[in-house]
C-alpha cells in the first residue's frame, strides 16, 4: 500500500506516481531504452539526504549506460554497495529532502539487443522480451527502524514505444495509444497485487488468433501458419491451459488469451529448454516462445512438450515464486509436474511410465553427498536435473498419501495466499496439509527432503530397483 494514510513511525516516502517508459526504434536497433520516473514524497519523520535502489538484476538482463536523476540533477552512480547490501545502490541526494516534500526520481538505462541475432520477418526487425522480473530497478526503504518506502502505488503505467508495424504484449490493461514525453506509446495500466509483475515482448509479428471452447490462441509469427495447422495447435494449447487454470489457477476465471510467439534464430542456451536461446526469447505469463521449426513440424504430442512446461509457469511460476536464496527444490520443480500430471488426465498410464522415467533419471546422476533439501542454483546442471527429477517424484509420492486432487489444490492455496510473493518449503507444506484433511507430513517432508535415498516403499511400489542393486 503507498504510504500517506497512516501516522509516520520512522523515516519513509510514498511513491505517489510511477510510470516506466520502455522504447526501442529504428534509428537505434541494438538497444531497448528504458526510462523509470517515481514521484515522491517524503512521509517520514526526518529528513533523508539519499535513496536506495536495488538496479536492474544482472544475472537476468545487463542495464548499460545506467543514469539517475533527482529533480532534474543528474546523481554519482556509486561503484559500491552499501554496507552489507545485496545488489543494491545507495544514492546520496544533492541537499535535503525535507518532511512533506516531493521530488522526482529517474532511472534510465539501456538494454543490449543483437538485431542480426534477434531478426524477425521480412523487414529484419528486431524482437525483444523483458521478462516478468529482474529488468525494472526497485527504489527501497531507507534505513531505520519502522522505515517505509518503495512500495509502487495502487495503479502505475508502462508504456511501450515501438515503430510502426510491431506487435505489443504486456503487463496490465491496455489502455490504447497517447503522448507522453517526446513520442507516443501504448499505454498499460498496472495494478501490483492484482497483474503479474511487469513484462512486455514486441517484435514485428504476423497475427493470427484461433478460437476454442478452451480459449482463444494467438499466433505470432514471421509468416503465416496454414488454418489447418493453426486450428491444430490452437485446440491443443487452449485445452492444456484450460487444464492449468483449472487445476492450479487458485480460483482464478481469467479468460486471458495464450500468445504463442516465435523465437528468433538463435543457438538454446539449455538443452532441456530449447526456446531460451542467445537471441534472449523469455517466457512470460499466458505466453509460449518456441523456435520456428515448433510451428510447422510434428504432431500435437511432440508440440504440446514445448510448450506445457511454459503455459505450467505462468500459474506455478509468474504468481509466486521459489525463495530466491531459500532452498531451489521441491517448490522449483512444480511446472515439470504439472505437465506430467496434464499428460496424466490424458491417459491414467502415462502416470507409472514417466515415475519410472524419473527415477532411472535419478539413478544415473551421483547425488553429490546433498540431500534434495540441500541442492541449490549453485549446483552443477546436472546436480539440479537429479533434483528437478526427485522432486516431481516427491509430488507423485505425496498424491500417493493425500490424492492428486489435494495435492494440486494445496499448491493452488498457496499461490493463491502468496500471490506476488516468494515461497518454500514451509508454505507448500502447510498448502497442503491444510488440502489433506488433517494428517501432519512432517515425517512425509523430512524423509524425502532429508533422505539420501528415494524411500524403499515408493521405489517397491512402481517396481524400479536402485540402479546397481
Amino acid at each position: 500500500m503507498a504510504g500517506g494514510c497512516a501516522a509516520a513511525l520512522g523515516p519513509g516516502y510514498t511513491i505517489e506516481k510511477q510510470v516506466v517508459e520502455v522504447s526501442y526504434t529504428q534509428q537505434a536497433p541494438d538497444r531497448v531504452s528504458v526510462r523509470a520516473s517515481y514521484q515522491v514524497k517524503n512521509i517520514g519523520t526526518k529528513p533523508l539526504r539519499a535513496l536506495d535502489i536495488q538496479p536492474p538484476d544482472s544475472e537476468i538482463i545487463q542495464p548499460q549506460e545506467l543514469h539517475v536523476q533527482w529533480r532534474g540533477k543528474t546523481l554519482e552512480v556509486p561503484a559500491s554497495k552499501p554496507d552489507g547490501g545485496e545488489n543494491e545502490l545507495r544514492m546520496p541526494l544533492e541537499g535535503s529532502w525535507n518532511i512533506g516534500e516531493s521530488g522526482e526520481f529517474v532511472v534510465s538505462y539501456d538494454l543490449k539487443i543483437s538485431p542480426d541475432q534477434a531478426a524477425i520477418g521480412s523487414n529484419h526487425g528486431a524482437a525483444f522480451f523483458l521478462p516478468s522480473s529482474g529488468w525494472l530497478p526497485i527504489l527501497l526503504p531507507p534505513h531505520g527502524v519502522f522505515a517505509t518506502g518503495g512500495t509502487p502505488p495502487t495503479k502505475w503505467n508502462l508504456v511501450v514505444s515501438v515503430p510502426d508495424g510491431y506487435r505489443v504484449h504486456a503487463s496490465g490493461d491496455n489502455r490504447g495509444a497517447e503522448k507522453h514525453g517526446t513520442h507516443a506509446g501504448l499505454r498499460f495500466e498496472q495494478r501490483p497485487g492484482t497483474h503479474y509483475d511487469a513484462y512486455v515482448a514486441a517484435g514485428p509479428y504476423i497475427e493470427q488468433q484461433v478460437h476454442s471452447p478452451g480459449g482463444t490462441v494467438v499466433f505470432w509469427t514471421a509468416s503465416p501458419l496454414t488454418s489447418n495447422r493453426s486450428a491444430e495447435v490452437g485446440k491443443l494449447v487452449a485445452s492444456d491451459a484450460a487444464f492449468f487454470s483449472t487445476e492450479f489457477g487458485a480460483g482464478e476465471t481469467n479468460k486471458s488469451p495464450i500468445w504463442l510467439i516465435e523465437c528468433p534464430q538463435g543457438a538454446p542456451i539449455l538443452k532441456d529448454r530449447p526456446w531460451i536461446s542467445q537471441t534472449g526469447c523469455l517466457t512470460q505469463p499466458h505466453s509460449v516462445v518456441i523456435p520456428a521449426e515448433a510451428f510447422r513440424t510434428g504432431g500435437p504430442e511432440e508440440f504440446a512438450k514445448s510448450v506445457d512446461l511454459q503455459l505450467a509457469a505462468t500459474w506455478l511460476y509468474f504468481s509466486a515464486r521459489p525463495a530466491r536464496y531459500g532452498a531451489l527444490f521441491p517448490v522449483a520443480a512444480i511446472p515439470e509436474y504439472a505437465g506430467l500430471a496434464l499428460a496424466a488426465s490424458r491417459n491414467a498410464d502415462s502416470r507409472n511410465e514417466a515415475i519410472r522415467d524419473l527415477l532411472r533419471r535419478v539413478d544415473a546422476i551421483p547425488d553429490g553427498g546433498k540431500p534434495l533439501i540441500r541442492i541449490d542454483a549453485k549446483d552443477s546442471p546436472e546436480l539440479q536435473n537429479r533434483g528437478r527429477a526427485e522432486s516431481v517424484l516427491f509430488f507423485f509420492a505425496l498424491e500417493d498419501r493425500c490424492g492428486p486432487q489435494n495435492v494440486h489444490k494445496g499448491i493452488a492455496r498457496a499461490s493463491r495466499l502468496l500471490r506476488g510473493q516468494t515461497w518454500g518449503l514451509p508454505d507448500l507444506r502447510s498448502a497442503v496439509e491444510a488440502e489433506c484433511g488433517g494428517p501432519v507430513l512432517e515425517s512425509f517432508f523430512r524423509e524425502w527432503m532429508d533422505g539420501r535415498e528415494i524411500p524403499a516403499e515408493f521405489r517397491a511400489r512402481y517396481a524400479v530397483a536402485p540402479a546397481g542393486k
